[in-house]
């Protein structure tokens, strides 16, 4: 029985690895791309262009694009290279799925940055209008690929991902506050950016991994749905978590200064992927334990 052949290009990264990681134990033939090394076998290290995903040679029923700026810092910090990152990235993709695989399913995790200020839940009917050369990249990545699905017929799934957390994320919110506390003094003082009232939905890497796994075996034609819990999360409950984990007692101190970028309020309505079958299963409680309890074992 032939094996169903899957590109993930950016497959070092977070995500990308734990992607490849759930289809290699549902022995699906996966390839990688990405800059960064990787023991994987079927991989190519290298800067992605159409000559880099050329170099397979393989005719692939999947390619799922995660390669892309990963940060609104640094988007702010060089947005030519955040340009070059995702959309010129994306660019080539399409013209690699043009040229080589056109029937292959193309699913794209994009990001609840593309929608800006929205308090509530956000829809997916909901206006985009970013606040980061990050969110703009993103949403200028999904029109291409959106353009090209219309013109082309190429299967096209494109997910808007809010926080995605879980063991082995080495960044963001919930990482920087366990560095944090793991080093201060159980007495002295977490300062911490914004009001602590800013609310996010957070979504476990393993849930995001079973939804594009669902959406990969429905094989819908078109589609943009919200990858997220469908809950707020204050980021001083987020805190008060990590604290407990780690035994901290000292003041929590909240400067009201917010990060740029940052919006008050990001929360999904995942009305679209519930009633496609989807239901997240790790709720934060329990996410956020298993994230301290890896996060000890690493450091």
């Amino acid at each position: 029985m032939t094996r169903i052949k899957v590109l993930i290009t950016g497959i070092s990264g977070f995500l990308g690895s734990q992607m490849a990681a759930k289809l290699e134990h549902a022995d699906y033939e996966v390839y990688g791309l990405d800059m960064r090394p990787s023991p994987r076998p079927r991989f190519v290290c290298a800067p992605l262009s159409l000559e880099s995903l050329s170099s397979f040679n393989q005719q692939f029923d999947y390619i799922l694009h995660f390669a892309g700026g990963a940060s609104v810092a640094q988007s702010f910090a060089d947005e030519g290279l955040e340009w070059r990152n995702t959309v010129q990235a994306t660019l080539s993709v399409s013209e690699f799925h043009q040229k080589h695989n056109p029937s292959a399913h193309l699913i794209y995790p994009s990001s609840a940055a593309v929608y800006g200020i929205h308090p509530g839940l956000i829809g997916e009917e909901a206006e985009c209008s970013p606040l980061s050369p990050y969110g703009e990249c993103k949403l200028e990545a999904e029109r291409h690929l959106l353009d090209y699905h219309y013109t082309s017929g190429a299967p096209l799934n494109i997910i808007r991902f809010f926080s995605i957390y879980g063991e082995g994320l080495r960044k963001q919110l919930i990482f920087d506050t366990c560095c944090r506390l793991q080093n201060i003094g159980t007495a002295a003082e977490l300062v911490c950016y914004g009001s602590g009232e800013e609310q996010r939905d957070f979504i476990h890497v393993d849930d995001a991994v079973e939804l594009i796994f669902m959406l990969m075996q429905q094989k819908l034609k078109q589609l943009v749905v919200n990858g997220g819990n469908g809950k707020g999360i204050t980021v001083k409950r987020i805190i008060e978590l990590l604290a407990a984990e780690f035994a901290y007692q000292g003041k929590v101190h909240f400067s009201k200064k917010a990060r740029i970028g940052d919006p008050v309020s990001l929360i999904a309505d995942n009305g679209h992927i519930r009633a496609l079958g989807y239901s997240p299963q790790v709720e934060i409680e329990e996410g956020i334990k298993r994230y301290v309890k890896w996060y000890k074992k690493e450091y």
